[in-house]
């Protein structure tokens, strides 16, 4: 696959338009990996064009299976299509301004181009991002409060509904997995809850104290597309960063975003200086310089001469983490519930550092390389799994078609004005 994709270098240096079927192989090839050829051809034989133009594995699946609508798939297709027009005239000049020349790259690129892509309307169509932070601190916080004051509820009528929710959990699971039987069904339940309060007080402490508790998204879009050019240029060596108009970093950003469907001739000037100060930035240069480190002999010269050094780095976390949880229990005056948990997890991390400290090596083990016909029989086994499964999507998709076309039939009305049919 990576061979293939060395058919997109003199279209590169000529700065011509990629082929539309070139372009569609070599970015079917990127997406796929084993079992994608076959789902391809099984997703055209339910639809001219599906296997085609889905995207990746998930969607043939999914639409092979029959959870992806035939009016779904038709929608992403016409979307897809697009993106190809797009793809062919813009991805030369966007592979000429990263400088990239090798098969392997190549692909990683792509995957990295098509990812942004795929995500850019996700983004623009989101909310800005403190309008869905204080959404989720909402929630989270309900959570909390709904769940002290549903255990309030549970302790005034627990001796009316206990019997029954014993009987109930008992015929649910296996009595052996169950609660010990010294507690009653109601005493679980609470205990359940306590949990849930105490969990949603840690998410939102962690937020509190910039610890990215929650997931947050946004409708930066302009931003996302930045992010993207910067994290390639990083990896790749260029093009330099720099926030001067008209400058190569400019001109990649501004390629990605029409490529993403933002349009022409858009200025990315003020999302490309606002990243340039941005924590997002420093982040991505602090996993870069943290990646390069862990390959690079400086970092793998260190574990050699000392066998114990993971497990110094690994204490070196769980320390923090003790400072996380000790600071959290200090943070403010919280009730003998919410200490017991928050202790709780202290000792536990406390725990962890003892036994680290008390590990013996070596921590070296070394093996003989996998037998090369034990590796191709294990491919060959990988295989044939795949084949059986999608054959049970093949079978699963004509069962629920089958069914929508029945259900379909039953909702039309009769041409005559008659009733639907029993």
């Amino acid at each position: 696959m990576d061979t293939e994709l060395l058919d997109l270098l003199p279209f590169i240096d000529t700065g011509e338009a990629i082929p539309a079927d070139v372009m569609l192989r070599l970015l079917n090839s990127v997406q796929d990996r084993a079992g994608g050829e076959p789902r391809r051809r099984a997703a055209n034989e339910i639809l001219s064009g599906a296997g085609d133009y889905l995207p990746g594995r998930g969607y043939l699946s999914d639409f092979i299976s029959g959870k992806l609508s035939q009016i779904e798939a038709v929608a992403i297709i016409s979307g897809r299509k697009k993106y190809l027009e797009r793809m062919w005239c813009l991805l030369p000049s966007i592979l000429k301004i990263l400088g990239v020349r090798e098969g392997r790259s190549l692909n990683s690129i792509m995957l990295r181009i098509d990812d942004c892509c795929h995500d850019f309307p996700i983004v623009a169509k989101s909310a800005h991002e403190k309008k869905v932070r204080k959404a989720i601190r909402t929630d989270v916080a309900q959570i909390r409060d709904l769940a002290q004051e549903l255990r309030a509820a549970v302790e005034k009528a627990e001796r009316h509904i206990n019997h029954e929710l014993e009987q109930h959990v008992a015929i649910l699971r296996d009595k052996q997995q169950g609660a010990p039987s010294w507690r009653s069904g109601v005493e679980v339940f609470n205990q359940q809850l306590d949990w849930l309060r105490v969990a949603a007080d840690i998410a939102l402490y962690r937020d509190d104290v910039g610890e990215d508790g929650f997931y947050v998204g946004d409708n930066k879009a302009k931003t996302h597309i930045v992010e993207c050019a910067y994290n390639m240029a990083i990896w790749y060596g260029q093009p330099a960063f720099v926030t001067t108009p008209g400058s190569d970093f400019s001109l990649l950003c501004a390629l990605l975003f029409e490529l993403a469907g933002g349009g022409q001739d858009a200025s990315l000037a003020g999302a490309i200086g606002k990243f340039a100060r941005s924590t997002l930035r420093k982040k991505l240069d602090s996993d870069a310089e943290e990646s390069r480190q862990e390959n690079s002999n400086d970092y793998l010269k260190p574990h050699e001469e000392d066998n114990f050094l993971y497990v110094t780095r690994r204490i070196e976390e769980l320390t923090g983490e003790a400072r996380f949880w000790k600071a959290m229990m200090e943070s403010r005056a919280w009730d003998d519930t919410a200490k017991y948990h928050l202790s709780r997890r202290l000792i536990a991390v406390l725990e962890d550092i003892r036994d680290a400290n008390q590990r013996h090596g070596p921590h070296r083990v070394w093996s003989d390389p996998i037998d090369e016909g034990e590796l191709a029989r294990f491919v060959l086994q990988e295989r044939e799994r795949d084949a059986a499964l999608l054959q049970l999507e093949i079978e699963t998709g004509r069962k629920q078609r089958s069914v929508d076309l029945i259900l379909a039939k039953w909702r039309k009305p009769d041409q005559h004005g008659g009733g639907k049919p029993r």
